[in-house]
């Protein structure tokens, strides 16, 4: 988690409480897109600390086009947002509208929303271009106290733009993200660790390959399996496991001389030679597990 300063903190804390009777009178009279930009220009004056007059641009443009405000960081734009009225769903066309203009603005970051819904979204520069929704919230359920919502909001504070704590954040949430977890948890080591947990539990031995044929058609999301960010992710582990496959291998050997000097065994050999045992007495009784 990022560290939040206490003043932006507490800031953060007042205003959200402030602004949810503001937005749900929004949406009771149903103001327009005008209007609603209106409330969430003196959102980020005061929840996130901008300056109105020196630090938000209202419709910059961007080749030809006109994003709805820009914000800036010593007069350098810095990110965009993008709003709809309060009223409007926010759709895939509002997604592809915000992300293409910071793309034009050769800006990472674009935030959309109808001052009830945020969607943060970081633009990922290359052949195509890419984008991944760094962090939503919905202004009017959360709550003032929700440590991840005061991180996301600090990040994209003016404090937290001078500390480039959105980078930081994005880190983070990269770190931890369900395809880099999914590719992890079905790497060879996992599941080598997995087999031993079971054995230790059920007293059963387990191929490697049908623990992860289970985990992948069972237990995770078929969204996240066939995702292409899982594949990315699952040969990055793959690099990282053959880089440091010969430290490995010599710790083993090194673990194999200590216990060949002092006779213990290791898992892998205790499963080798109590393998039978368990068959034998599996033949002659059936045990519970």
């Amino acid at each position: 988690m990022l560290s939040v300063p206490n003043n932006v903190e507490e800031r953060l804390r007042t205003q959200i409480k402030r602004y949810k009777p503001i937005m749900e009178q929004a949406i009771k009279r149903d103001i327009s897109e005008a209007d609603t930009a209106n409330i969430i220009r003196d959102f980020l004056c005061d929840a996130l600390g901008y300056d109105k007059y020196a630090d938000i641009t209202s419709e910059p443009a961007i080749k030809q086009t006109f994003c709805d405000i820009g914000l800036k960081i010593d007069d350098i734009f810095r990110w965009l947002v993008e709003v709809k009225a309060v009223g409007v769903e926010l759709k895939d066309g509002h997604i592809r509208q915000a992300l293409n203009y910071a793309a034009n603005a050769g800006l990472e970051l674009v935030v959309l929303t109808n001052g009830i819904h945020w969607i943060f979204y970081r633009v990922v520069f290359g052949q195509p271009i890419d984008s991944d929704a760094v962090y939503t919230f919905n202004l009017l359920e959360v709550s003032p106290k929700d440590e991840e919502l005061i991180c996301a909001l600090f990040a994209l504070s003016k404090e937290g733009m001078k500390k480039e704590a959105m980078q930081e954040y994005y880190r983070q949430k990269q770190a931890t993200n369900k395809f880099l977890l999914a590719a992890i948890i079905n790497s060879d080591p996992v599941l080598y660790q997995i087999r031993k947990e079971i054995r230790k539990i059920r007293d059963v031995l387990v191929d490697s390959n049908e623990i992860s044929k289970v985990i992948t058609s069972e237990v995770f999301k078929r969204e996240v399996i066939e995702n292409e960010q899982t594949e990315v992710a699952a040969k990055e582990i793959k690099k990282l496991l053959k880089k440091t496959s010969r430290k490995i291998q010599k710790s083993d050997t090194n673990s194999i001389d200590d216990v060949e000097s002092d006779g213990s065994q290791s898992d892998d050999e205790e499963i080798k030679e109590e393998k039978p045992d368990i068959k034998k007495k599996n033949s002659n009784s059936q045990e519970p597990l």
